[in-house]
């Protein structure tokens, strides 16, 4: 591991990544919430880590 100083700072191009990853995530979720059939729950379940 690496240590980080104080000023350590979050690009423009993480933040991106991160709101991205985070929109998927619900995205998928909510899919997987909305059509509870085994084969959906394992389709976003493959997609969940894919995303991982």
């Amino acid at each position: 591991m690496e240590t980080v100083g104080e000023r350590a700072r979050v690009t423009p191009l993480e933040l991106f990544f991160d709101l991205v990853f985070v929109f998927a995530l619900t995205r998928v979720t909510n899919w997987m919430a909305d059509d509870t059939t085994v084969t959906s729950v394992v389709r976003g379940a493959l997609i969940l880590t894919v995303l991982w």
